[in-house]
């Protein structure tokens, strides 16, 4: 329900999985966890999946957007940045160009991001995954305004070791 139907907090699921000792476990834990699951977050999520096509259309719009928002904004940055269009989902990983940019070269830079201007982007570091990638989820209202609250932020905060470009002084009238 989370990402589709945009209700994240009703915490409704379901396990799909063929390993029937994996599923076991899981009803076990599942147990000594849980009496039942939110009753009224299984109501919300019932009347979100009968009123599915309205839903799934206004999400399907809402991350459209995002995505042509997300696509200029790499086309005009791709010096700094590299993109695949993802092919389903709501989230694109961006890779961040220079050599031999690493996980930690993400981290630092979405830290110093976050502490020079309260843009925050998430890295690969935080997925254990190997190289200098930026996670954005595109799926929001007024994506485009985010990628330009970013954008204003490559005057003064450097991307790590991004090749022929200098670093920027950061604007006095500070955020």
């Amino acid at each position: 329900m989370s990402k589709a139907y945009a209700l994240p907090g009703l915490r409704v699921g379901w396990l799909a999985c063929r390993d029937a000792g994996f599923v076991a476990k899981v009803r076990e834990l599942k147990d000594y966890t849980t009496i039942c699951g939110s009753a009224p977050s299984e109501v919300l999520a019932l009347i979100a999946l009968r009123q599915r096509e309205t839903v799934l259309a206004r999400s399907k719009d809402i991350m459209a957007e995002g995505l042509a928002a997300l696509s200029t904004f790499c086309d005009k940055h791709a010096d700094k940045l590299e993109f695949h269009q993802p092919t389903a989902g709501p989230v694109a990983y961006l890779r961040m160009r220079g050599d031999g940019l690493t996980a930690d070269d993400a981290q630092a830079y979405s830290e110093e991001l976050v502490r020079s201007t309260g843009v925050m982007v998430v890295t690969s570091h935080s997925f254990e995954a190997a190289g200098a990638f930026l996670r954005l989820g595109f799926a929001k209202r007024g994506f485009a305004s985010a990628l330009a609250a970013w954008e204003e932020t490559f005057e003064w905060v450097r991307m790590p070791r991004v090749p022929g470009e200098r670093a920027g002084k950061r604007p006095r009238s500070s955020r």
